[in-house]
């Protein structure tokens, strides 16, 4: 999985993914959000629920841009 988000994100910047993400402008990215993108990306929903808690530092249900800027290339590399 975290391959997969590997190439999907090092080409394209994280800025430009999460306002394609953020399709209600709201500037911060509810899991529904995430699993859109991620159903349209053809990852599986419990893949979306790793990557959403893995990304959302403050627990507060929503992942915020200074969350996926600074968060998401740990995530990605962080291989188990």
């Amino acid at each position: 999985f975290r391959q997969s988000i590997y190439l999907i994100f090092s080409s394209v910047s994280e800025i430009k993914v999460f306002d394609q993400f953020d399709t209600d402008n709201s500037g911060s990215l509810s899991k529904e959000e995430i699993i859109n993108a991620m159903n349209c990306l053809g990852l599986k929903a419990w893949d979306v629920n790793e990557f959403f808690n893995g990304l959302d530092e403050d627990k507060n249900g929503e992942i915020s841009l200074s969350e996926f800027k600074d968060n998401l290339p740990s995530y990605v590399f962080n291989f188990h």
